[in-house]
């Protein structure tokens, strides 16, 4: 989003922002949602008519981030536009996005809306027909950007990709002390509960020196101290971009607080760049291992082995990392999983050392498992995406109860405990 942001400014645009889900924006000042140092924690929820498929749910529905009444002040404050682009992060907040497009139309009718990003990529025929954006525009931004510019406001503009990857408008956070970043795009890896090659068909790294000038930008300039890195495969080429980058962050003495949500690759990991990222601050580190069944690993990709997950938790805790910093994702609802190997790798996980963090499985359109969930779990092919949603309908192979499922649950929790102590 920063990045098309700087390539927009780039450009001769003027960019305003607006955060629906920025934790330190003034109207929430009075509230006590709590957050933490990172930029982590909880939400402001505010009541919302359902979607009909929801109906069966008891609980009341709602929309998390700042009130609608704080979005129609920052659309006053930005000015009238030639154009909004508006994106998601995930496929089942589209209630939000329909929300926030209608408040944009009233306020400038006469403004075109572009909608794009992950949920205009994955779920493009949901979100023409009914999401209310004069133009989808599905697919990378360079691409996608350029072209629904042109429909919607006849601008002929060229985007500089490039040049907007090792700047993006980072300073347009009203929060700079936290910040997102990601070296590369997309993924090399084949993983069928995955759909990064559907949002990113190619594996594009960018240069250390292309990473280390958005770095220094980042902390010199814009002030972040809690960076989080999005890349899908942050290890790949470790010694070309990510050894460079955590060397000059260890040269400047920064003391940053570096974190991986997206998990890092467990087969990739080196004692040495254990200790490099160690050193460099990073807080908490999470492995991407869904199972140690090896027939599981290997219909789902093969992307790492138990013996490569064993030897990475050793070197990671051999330079330091400790529960809570040191995790594993596992996956819990998957349609080939059974009971048993999901608590095998749980309890497999937490005898090395590292806490089991469970991921339940989501249909995702556009990966090899959403055709396999539709048939396992007799969804429709044309899934209401706010059913991807693994909080509100829990996909599970049908040997496991719903009991079973539960059970689960709370051993992790109580191996996570036993590890903390």
């Amino acid at each position: 989003l920063f990045e098309l942001a700087a390539a927009l400014r780039n450009a001769g645009f003027d960019v305003a922002y607006i955060d629906c889900l920025d934790h330190s924006h003034p109207s929430l000042s009075a509230t006590k949602i709590k957050r933490r140092m990172d930029g982590t924690g909880s939400f402001l929820k505010t009541p919302h008519p359902r979607p009909a498929v929801l109906n069966f749910v008891p609980r009341k529905f709602g929309l998390y981030g700042i009130p609608a009444e704080a979005f129609d002040a920052e659309l006053a404050r930005a000015g009238a536009p030639d154009a909004v682009l508006v994106t998601s992060s995930m496929t089942y907040w589209y209630p939000g996005v329909f929300a926030a497009i209608g408040r944009v139309k009233a306020a400038y009718p006469a403004a075109p809306v572009i909608l794009g990003g992950r949920y205009a990529t994955l779920c493009a025929e949901h979100a023409e027909a009914y999401g209310g954006a004069d133009v989808v525009a599905p697919g990378p931004w360079e691409v996608a950007a350029p072209e629904a510019l042109r429909k919607s406001i006849g601008a002929d503009v060229e985007l500089d990709p490039s040049a907007a990857r090792s700047r993006p408008a980072h300073d347009l956070a009203r929060d700079r002390s936290v910040a997102g970043v990601s070296f590369s795009r997309g993924c090399p890896f084949r993983c069928t509960y995955c759909a990064s090659r559907v949002l990113a068909p190619e594996f594009e790294q960018r240069s250390a020196a292309d990473a280390i000038a958005e770095l220094e930008y980042l902390i010199e300039k814009v002030g972040a101290r809690h960076i989080a890195f999005y890349d899908d495969a942050l290890l790949v080429n470790a010694g070309e971009v990510l050894e460079p980058v955590l060397r000059f962050v260890v040269e400047r003495g920064y003391g940053v607080n570096f974190y991986t949500p997206n998990a890092i690759h467990a087969g990739l990991v080196t004692p040495e760049l254990a200790a490099l990222m160690k050193k460099a601050g990073f807080g908490h580190i999470r492995l991407g291992f869904e199972s140690s069944d090896a027939g599981f690993q290997s219909e789902t990709g093969g992307k790492v082995s138990a013996g490569q997950f064993e030897r990475a938790a050793e070197v990671l805790r051999g330079a330091g990392f400790a529960p809570p910093e040191l995790g594993a994702y596992l996956l819990l609802g998957h349609p080939s999983q059974t009971a048993e190997q999901v608590s095998d790798s749980v309890r497999y996980a937490a005898s090395l050392g590292v806490e089991p963090v469970l991921a339940e499985f989501s249909p995702i359109p556009g990966s090899r498992d959403f055709d396999l969930a539709v048939r396992s779990f007799r969804v429709s092919p044309a899934l209401d995406p706010v059913l991807h949603n693994s909080s509100i309908v829990k996909y599970q192979h049908p040997s496991i109860s719903t009991e079973e499922f539960e059970t689960i649950k709370r051993e992790a929790d109580d191996l996570r405990k036993k590890l903390r102590t």
